[in-house]
Parts: C-alpha cells; structure tokens; sequence
C-alpha cells in the first residue's frame, strides 16, 4: 500500500506580508486628513482597507508638502473600529487640530506627489513605505491626477525656528540647488528668514569665525558662539553639535559613549589602496566601463541584460554583481534589486558593499536586529576579514547610524558618527559621511535644542 500523503496545512499570513500580496484586495474604506493641511503644508493621512469582518487595515503617511515628502509611514493591521477612533483621535490632540475625510484619490496624490517632489532634491521615503505603499492603490493612470502645491510655486520651502534652525537640510540644500533656489521661512516671526540663517546661524557678516578645532576651544570660545559674538567653522558643525549632544547626557549616557569609542579603537583599518592598484585586468575593465558609462546615460532593460552576460563571462566578479544591483535600482525594478542583494552578500558574505546593499534594502526588523542589537565586533560581523580600509568603515557606519537612529538609540548613533571623525575623507565616500552625520542631527537637533535652553549644556 502507497504511503498515504500528510495533508497541506495552509499556516496563516503574517501581518506584514498579507499587506504585500493580498490588502489590495481589500476595497479601500474612509480616507482622512488634517483639516488645515493646505495652510499647514503639513499632512496626517489616514488610508483604511475594509476587511469583511468589518475590521480595517489602515496605513498612515505623515506628508510634508513642503520639501521632505514623507516623513514617516506605518500601518495598523485588522484592528476594530474603537481602536482606529482611538488612533485617530491621539492625532488630533498631538497635533492639535481636527481630521476630515477626503476622497481617496486626494489622498493619493499628495503622497506621491510630495514624494515626486522630494526626490527632486534628494529627499526619499522611509524604508517602510516598501510595505505600506501595498495599503495604497497602484500609482498609475487609472489614478485621476490632481493639481496640488508642493513648495512654494514649485520652490522648495525650508521652516526654521529658535527650536528648530534646520542647519543640515539648509547646508544640503546649498550644495544640491545653490543658495539662490530654495526659500526659508521663520516659523517664529514674520517674512523671510534666509538672509539671516545663512550668516551661520544669525551670525552678521561681520562676525570673526572662530578657526580652531573643537577640541581646542577653551570657555571664552563656547560663550562668544552661544552670545553670537562668533560664528562657526563649517567643517567643526558636525562635531559641535555631536559635542553638544554628548554634553547633555548624564553619566550613565557619556559613559555609553565612551565604551562604544573604545572598542572601535580595536577595529583594524587600514588606509584605502590606490584604484590603480588593484585595477580589473584589462578586457574586463573596458567591459564593466563601457557598461557603467551605458547605466548612468540611458538605463534600459537590454543594459540589464548586457550585465547578465558579463556575470556569465565573468562569474567571480563581484564588481559586475555590483553593477546589476546598480542597474536594478536605476529601473526601479525594487523586488528584483532585493532578491539580488541577497543574492550577492550570499556568494560574498565578506565583502562590506555586498553587506551594506542588503542591509539597506532588507525590510525583516528580526534580521536587522541580528547583527545591530548589540554593540558591533566587525571581527564577528565579518570572521573571515582581517582589516577594513577607512572607505569600508564610512560604508558599515552609515548603515550603523541609519539602525540606531530607527530604533531611536541615539547615543550609539551619535558614538558611532563620532568615529568618522578620525578619518581624513574625500570624494563619494565624504558625502556619505556628511550625509550620516546630517541625517543624525535631523533626529538630535530637537534634544540639543531643549537641552540648551534648559541650560543642560554650558
């Protein structure tokens, strides 16, 4: 007699990937947004699936039309109509004015638009919009396209404030469109603010910078900064307010730092080689060149397929493995770019860009937490590498920051930007650098602030 066959037990979704494959079947129920958000320019929307037990799934996009895009995106998964009464009555007191319901196609062109328009200037949604984008319909023409203002007449808009000065989005802002191509308002006072924020934070034109290192300012240079007496050194902005961060920590807070500072100190690094010197052999050099230049000119699919075929020439390069996640993401292709991510920190599970790309595009919190959770070993992290060249440690510490920063750990975040100090950076990987230390201080600038006026910092 055959053995009979156990039978299938089909086990049910997880909340998460119900979202990914199946909440689009789910008819889309109310949709809310704050009363004032076209003077605000600032926008809490709320998107509901209804499930057929009369349940909903809803996801929520915190949207500011003004520059950023989305800021922040969650959901809320089959919860009963008393908890979504609940969820949306804490907005309302949290920001401290009422929600109306509005038709879903409104809500769907704010969102995109706002992130079309922050991507214009380098501002992109969180990582979790990959999973809360399922809750919104598919982004197509079946969509009615809506005229809504982002910006100012299409012009980027910064809000400043005493709490608030925005010093990293400004100082990004100059870089990417130039001074004269974004507006700053005073949130605190009436009119333009631009002329007096770029002056280094109110500084007159007059104002002597002071030049020394940090590090070597004494008491007199601390009190001639916060008296305005004397402006910043651009290149000390990073550590000032790092500095400033650290000082408003109790004990328990500094020495946190303090360890983390120590261990990296056992980190074995090593100064980057020349490009020269480790170039690819000479054929396979003019292919992965005709190939990168091909990419940044005109991605298309039949470049993705010219790839393939130099991975299959070429099958233990990592560089052309590289390129094909560079090209996926250039197509917006994201499902395939993750799949290849893993792909290749699979086959080079000790190469530190093969490493960060995954992290980057991986979306399991139990994954991150795996190898974040606790202070990094980069010896445990990567048992078969010796040493690290200075550009690999830029690379590993910005996907550090970005982990800290989401789990809301400043103090390791801020400990591990301050190692970027010890290095003399250039190029691609000073960028990077600028922008890990930028997005931290989009996330401290409110403690530093507070911890100023209570006079927690002297």
């Amino acid at each position: 007699m055959g053995k009979k066959k156990g039978k299938i037990i089909q086990l049910p979704l997880s909340p998460e990937n119900y979202i990914r494959t199946r909440v689009r079947n789910l008819p889309i129920g109310g949709c809310y947004i704050d009363k004032d958000w076209e003077v605000s320019k600032i926008a809490n929307i709320i998107v509901t699936r209804m499930h057929s037990n009369g349940n909903m799934t809803i996801g929520y996009y915190y949207v500011d039309l003004l520059l950023q895009g989305l800021l922040e995106t969650d959901f809320f998964f089959n919860i009963e109509s008393s908890t979504f009464d609940d969820i949306r009555n804490s907005l309302e007191e949290e920001h401290d004015t009422d929600q109306i319901e509005i038709d879903y196609s409104l809500a769907h062109n704010i969102i995109y638009g706002a992130i079309d328009f922050a991507q214009e200037y380098d501002f992109n949604p969180p990582k979790q919009f990959n999973l809360t984008r399922n809750i919104l319909a598919e982004d197509n023409d079946e969509i009615e396209i809506m005229d809504i203002e982002f910006g100012e007449e299409g012009i980027p808009v910064v809000l400043v404030g005493k709490e608030n000065k925005q010093q990293a989005i400004i100082t990004k802002l100059e870089r990417s469109v130039g001074k004269e191509n974004f507006i700053i308002y005073n949130v605190d006072e009436e009119g333009p603010y631009y002329n007096d924020i770029n002056e280094e934070e109110n500084f007159s034109k007059d104002s002597e910078s002071i030049e020394k290192s940090i590090e070597d300012w004494d008491e007199e240079d601390m009190k001639d900064f916060l008296a305005g007496r004397k402006k910043l050194n651009p290149e000390n902005f990073s550590k000032l307010y790092l500095s400033f961060f650290y000082e408003s920590l109790n004990k328990k807070g500094k020495k946190e730092i303090d360890d983390l500072l120590d261990r990296m100190e056992n980190w074995e690094i090593i100064e980057d080689i020349p490009e020269n010197d480790f170039a690819l052999p000479d054929e396979e050099n003019k292919l992965y060149e005709r190939l990168s230049d091909k990419i940044e000119n005109d991605t298309s699919l039949s470049i993705l397929n010219e790839i393939n075929e130099a991975i299959k020439l070429y099958p233990n390069s990592f560089d052309f493995g590289d390129l094909k996640g560079y090209c996926l993401e250039k197509l917006n292709l994201i499902d395939e770019e993750k799949k290849h991510a893993l792909s290749l920190y699979k086959s080079y599970p000790y190469n530190v860009t093969a490493f960060c790309n995954f992290i980057k595009l991986n979306e399991s919190k139990k994954i991150s937490d795996s190898f974040f959770k606790d202070s990094i070993d980069l010896k445990k992290l990567f048992p078969g590498k010796k040493n690290f060249k200075i550009s690999e440690v830029v690379l590993l510490i910005n996907v550090f920051v970005e982990y800290y920063i989401k789990e809301k750990d400043y103090n390791k975040a801020v400990a591990y930007t301050m190692k970027l100090w010890d290095f003399e950076l250039s190029g691609f990987i000073k960028e990077i650098a600028e922008d890990t230390a930028s997005l931290l201080h989009l996330h401290i600038d409110t403690i530093i602030n507070k911890a100023l006026k209570l006079k927690k910092i002297k």
